[in-house]
């Protein structure tokens, strides 16, 4: 149970230190008094979301710190448990939390002393407190939260929790199998593409550095070709046998040779002819000699111009240089081991049925429980709706399955309302009226209480949309609960507030200017007078006291 509570700056609570006892206690003041500060305290306290709106004005931080006593020897057992696995202190007596806020933002939880997350503060507050807010019962109009609620009766939360998560691994793999399909497309045409180009290289026949060793052995053919061409064509100009450079300018020379029997002026000139011709003769036997020494195989040259020419139109029909035909030859080989790499279709099918069978026999499972358990939950709401002056009403728990799996399972549930002379079945959202769907909620509430045995539940305004004879039974059944478990409830109505064992009044003043909510616990007087204000205007003050007596005696 809840055995103190301490708030400092935290909305408009300065600071607050509160003890609680067993039993019933109920908390009641004014309008915007901060009556559901408290409610809200504890939420943030047990993992709530937090935010920095929450901090007192004028205040760096919010703190809310609650003792909670361990009587219950089997929830000693499981926190003892929890508390080992996560390495908190745990005397097996007492539970203290304490979380922070801090205007920067950050927000820190402790467990015992022991830094701690705010999911492990969660965790462990889902054994020590259930609280049911203002607006639970018109959460109650929505099929998922009714299926939660169903699941929290059959104990299969965990078992839904595993569903989820084989359901997201499912659902991953359905995409991932999804994109190796088409991936695996892709890759087909790749295996295509390069086995193609494989195929044109291999038949090339290659070896390493070929086109580099063959266009030098071409180039130097080549060049040789146009040396001996050059060659063999100065020699025919000058040994041709009728019309040679030669022998026509050994025809010159002896005429200009005669005329110098004539003409002195001839014969330097034809010195030099004669000359000229020396040094011709000598250059044809040069290029003569060459020529002997130096012989071109005409089928070497063609055979490498040939390789050049198979080589180089490979290239081009690949698209590369054709000095990268090896590099693209080994880049082929590579792609193609990666392809059989990647291409895990099999694999990804396989793990998709195994998966999917997984799924759909946890799903079973859950079905068969939430079948097996909604006789019974119905049942107890029912029985609890009678005692709440409902007796013609029956709560109806309708099961249906979804047109497509989900993430919760294969259920539709739906929570209806049979009310007796009436034979259709209706959804609680066609036929409930506000205080009806208070009731219900009330019923539900308790049914879950009994079968968590949290030792602590706490009802902000449970009563609304309720009074008169209504608000009587309701706090009828709130002290009925408070005899086994430690029951908090903040209410309007002083039918309720009369029924219990503690109570608190809540106030509004200011310090500082700044608006702050005072808590006191009230008894015998005090508790008269509050009553009485809940009941009436002060015009009929005592009218309202003598109820109020009549109700804290009854």
């Amino acid at each position: 149970m809840l055995q103190s509570l301490i708030i400092k700056n935290f909305v408009i609570v300065e600071h607050l230190e509160l003890n609680f006892e067993d039993g019933f206690t109920v908390f009641t003041g004014e309008t915007g008094a901060g009556k559901s500060m408290i409610i809200d305290a504890l939420a943030l306290l047990l993992g709530k979301r937090a935010t920095t709106l929450k901090i007192r004005e004028g205040s760096e931080k919010a703190e809310i710190t609650a003792f909670f006593k361990i009587s219950s020897p089997k929830l000693k057992e499981l926190l003892l448990g929890w508390c080992q696995q996560f390495g908190f202190d745990f005397d097996s007596n007492e539970i203290f939390i304490r979380r922070v806020i801090e205007k920067s933002g950050k927000s820190r939880a402790w467990i015992n002393g022991h830094n701690s997350s705010v999911n492990q503060v969660k965790e462990i507050g889902e054994w020590l407190m259930e609280i049911h807010s203002q607006n639970a019962h018109q959460k109650l109009l929505i099929p998922e939260y009714q299926r939660k609620i169903l699941d929290d009766f059959a104990n299969i939360k965990s078992n839904v929790e595993q569903l989820k998560q084989l359901w997201d691994k499912w659902s991953s793999c359905k995409v991932n199998l999804s994109k190796a399909r088409e991936k695996n497309q892709s890759l087909e045409q790749l295996k295509i593409q390069a086995n193609w180009k494989m195929s044109l290289i291999e038949n090339l026949n290659l070896h390493e550095n070929e086109w580099v060793e063959v266009s030098s052995k071409e180039k130097k053919l080549s060049v040789m070709a146009e040396i001996l061409s050059t060659v063999e064509e100065a020699l025919n100009l000058f040994q041709q046998s009728d019309g040679s450079i030669i022998s026509k300018i050994e025809k010159l020379q002896k005429r200009i040779s005669n005329l110098t029997n004539n003409d002195k002026f001839f014969e330097q000139i034809s010195k030099s002819i004669e000359q000229s011709l020396i040094e011709l003769k000598d250059a044809t036997d040069n290029l003569s000699r060459y020529l002997g020494q130096n012989d071109l195989d005409p089928h070497a040259y063609q055979q490498a111009s040939e390789r050049l020419s198979e080589i180089f139109h490979t290239s081009q029909k690949i698209g590369c240089k054709p000095e990268e035909l090896e590099g693209v030859l080994d880049q082929c080989k590579s792609e193609l081991l990666e392809i059989e790499t990647k291409s895990n279709l099999e694999a990804l099918i396989s793990n998709e049925k195994k998966l999917q069978e997984k799924y759909f026999s946890m799903a079973k499972f859950i079905s068969e429980q939430r079948i097996n358990s909604a006789k019974s939950f119905q049942a107890l709401v029912s029985d609890w709706l009678k005692k709440l002056a409902m007796e013609s009403t029956e709560l109806y728990v309708e099961i249906s399955k979804k047109y497509e799996a989900s993430p919760s399972g294969l259920d539709e549930v739906n929570f209806k309302i049979k009310h007796t002379g009436i034979e259709k079945v209706l959804k609680i959202s066609k036929i409930a009226s506000g205080g009806e769907l208070s009731r219900i909620s009330l019923a539900i509430s308790v049914v879950m209480a009994n079968a968590s045995k949290t030792p602590s539940l706490i009802f902000d305004e449970v009563d609304a949309g309720i009074g008169g004879n209504t608000a009587h039974i309701v706090g009828k059944l709130l002290d009925l609960l408070g005899k086994d478990q430690q029951i908090l409830c903040v209410t309007h109505l002083p039918q309720i507030a009369a029924k219990g064992h503690s109570h608190f009044s809540i106030s509004k003043t200011e310090t500082n200017n700044l608006p702050t909510s005072l808590v006191r616990q009230i008894e015998d007087v005090d508790r008269v007078e509050e009553i009485a204000r809940m009941l009436g205007s002060k015009e009929q003050l005592n009218a309202s006291v003598i109820h109020a007596k009549a109700l804290l005696n009854k």
